[in-house]
């Protein structure tokens, strides 16, 4: 899925990525339609007070109006977007919850400040999901993953009773998830 920006007169298409499930909590029920959020990567959004920054990433959560007025004004490129549609959260305020929780289970790891920057630009080298390239998006996003690691992988761990490696088994799973659910 892509979405169209007018950008003075010209429509731009940029690829649409899943952020996630979404629930109405107030109402308690899922949404047909999740909401859409732009992601910018552009340190003169902060000058400029346009949309508001994901903690001290230097990503900036923005609406499609604050990305047309940093596009036609020069302070971003149509490249720095991403627009991503649904949304992951986790109770705040909670012992062990939310990312923070995650990242302390093992489950994430932390992206250091000077690596953002480089996984942020592999990430928008993505193109709009398709069955044609699913498997290339899928690289793209591992090698995004290993970019931003903040340490080596060490050696890979084996499913019991065989030579199949868990992390190609959980990257398998994934492209058969993907193509299941997205194609």
């Amino acid at each position: 899925e892509t979405i169209t920006l007018d950008l003075e007169g010209t429509n731009v298409e940029i690829p649409v990525r899943y952020g996630g499930p979404f629930q109405d909590l107030a109402r308690g029920e899922g949404d047909s339609k999740p909401p859409l959020v732009f992601l910018l990567s552009s340190p003169s959004l902060r000058e400029a007070s346009i949309g508001v920054e994901v903690g001290t990433s230097g990503i900036f959560a923005c609406t499609k109006q604050d990305i047309t007025k940093a596009i036609n004004a020069g302070l971003a490129s149509i490249t720095d977007v991403m627009a991503v549609q649904g949304l992951s959260m986790w109770k705040k305020h909670c012992s062990r919850s939310g990312v923070r929780g995650d990242i302390e289970e093992g489950y994430f790891e932390e992206i250091s400040n000077n690596n953002i920057g480089n996984v942020w630009r592999r990430l928008l080298s993505q193109k709009p999901l398709s069955k044609d390239t699913v498997d290339e998006n899928l690289l793209i996003a591992a090698e995004a993953w290993a970019m931003g690691r903040a340490v080596p992988q060490d050696d890979p761990v084996y499913v019991f009773g065989s030579d199949v490696d868990t992390e190609a088994l959980a990257d398998e799973a994934l492209r058969r998830w993907v193509k299941a659910f997205f194609l």
